[in-house]
């Protein structure tokens, strides 16, 4: 019969190898693989319902050449009945268990030892780690509070951009933030073209969605124009109210208009009619128009003297021998040869038709000049200190490019804000405040 031996494992020469669901079942196999064999050992591995046939088991388990395991379990021959060494060879099995047995318990007592320090190292981390996951979601938080500082510094809805559950979920943000960035693309050509109204309609926008002042560059920009663009055209309606003042007190008194006049003016309006008539229409001599004319402004014919007139035109139309057709084709020439006039006057326009430049726009920013510059001098002999500076230059060196200088008297002077010298290249001259 075969013996067992629980708790041991012997390395061997695999032979075989079955899968057992239970101890029983192993033993059948050893019995039936093992036998009378003593050179084979069968060792059952409890974990994982296998069992191995192993050979030179006389070289092994007389002396125990193995390793002590709990989950396994060792079948052999009689024969090969392990020992010790010769000296415990007549000891019983007891004997020999028993200090197998407390090596297993010290053994393990050693190992539960290294288990709880594992377990307090693993503890130590796992507060380290909590310890980390705190200080992680505390800085998210603050990142969090900036964000919406920031956003809010320049009026951005941060629920819109960063959604507590996606932040990115709307990266690259151009649907949110496309809006803004044309805005500011067309104040920035408003900029350059100076239209007053088409400021102030494009800051009521940008206000709308958002921009102001202070997050935008642009729209202070666009600000600053806008409030001196309104100064330059409040001075210009002063002066222009002066001087029509004046002219007013140096006119004489007009005569008010009356219905009179305003009807006389109404002979020369023409009523246009664009009814296209079903049938051809009917041929009305010219006498009859002239008559239904002569009628129709009647409060004009005044006196014996231009009833009489009229009556007079209208009898030598009637009876002079020109047709109402022919007067009709020399109104269509009339009408052919001035077409012919306009359309060579166009022709000659067309030639001396202006070339329009590539005008430049950079370095027109005007540099800003204390007011009260103008009672001081310098220099040597003493000039005024706008002259001495270079802020003014005298009017009589102002010219345009590939053009000539006018000559202004000496007490003129024109500002470097106005128009620089320096500057190259096709300009547009600003307007000129006095």
């Amino acid at each position: 019969p075969l013996r067992e031996l629980p708790g041991w494992n012997f390395p061997g020469n695999d032979i075989k190898k079955y899968t057992c669901h239970d101890l029983q079942q192993a033993r059948v196999l050893s019995a039936r693989e093992v036998g009378t064999d003593a050179e084979r050992c069968a060792v059952y591995n409890a974990d994982n319902g296998t069992l191995v046939i192993k050979g030179n088991a006389s070289k092994y388990l007389p002396s125990l050449k193995g390793e002590a395991s709990t989950s396994h379990t060792t079948f052999y021959n009689a024969d090969t009945q392990p020992l010790v060494d010769a000296d415990v060879a007549e000891l019983s099995a007891p004997e020999v268990w028993l200090p197998r047995w407390a090596y297993v318990c010290a053994t393990h007592a050693e190992k539960r030892k290294v288990l709880a320090q594992a377990l307090e190292k693993l503890k130590a981390a796992e507060r380290a780690f909590l310890r980390r996951e705190r200080e992680a979601d505390a800085k998210l938080q603050d990142g969090k509070e900036w964000l919406r500082g920031k956003c809010s510094h320049l009026a951005v809805a941060s629920h819109l951009l960063f959604p507590e559950d996606a932040p990115w979920k709307h990266f690259p943000w151009d649907v949110q933030l496309r809006p803004r960035s044309e805005c500011e693309e067309q104040l920035r050509k408003a900029i350059g073209l100076r239209e007053l109204d088409e400021l102030r309609s494009l800051l009521a926008e940008a206000a709308k969605k958002g921009l102001n002042k202070t997050n935008s560059q642009v729209v202070f920009n666009a600000s600053e124009l806008r409030d001196l663009l309104q100064a330059e055209g409040a001075m210009m309606r002063r002066s222009r109210s002066q001087a029509g003042l004046l002219d007013a007190q140096m006119m004489p008194p007009q005569r008010q208009k009356t219905d009179r006049v305003v009807a006389a003016l109404g002979v020369f309006l023409e009523a246009v009619d664009n009814d296209v008539p079903s049938k051809a229409p009917l041929a009305i001599p010219y006498v009859a128009k002239l008559t239904e004319t002569r009628d129709k402004f009647s409060m004009f014919v005044c006196g014996e003297e231009d009833v009489a007139c009229s009556q007079l035109i209208l009898q030598t139309v009637g009876t002079s021998e020109v047709g109402v057709n022919d007067i009709e084709t020399e109104q269509e020439r009339e009408q052919e040869q001035e077409k012919q006039q306009e359309q060579t006057k166009e022709q000659e326009i067309e030639m001396e038709r202006y070339v329009d430049q590539a005008y430049q726009r950079d370095g027109e920013e005007p540099v800003r000049w204390a007011f009260c510059a103008l009672a001081q001098s310098k220099g040597e002999p003493a000039r005024p200190a706008p002259l001495a500076e270079g802020t003014f230059y005298p009017a009589s060196a102002f010219r345009i490019s590939s053009r000539s200088p006018v000559a202004f008297p000496d007490y003129l002077c024109v500002s470097r804000n106005h128009f620089n010298l320096e500057l190259t290249g096709e300009r547009r001259l600003k307007n000129a405040v006095m």
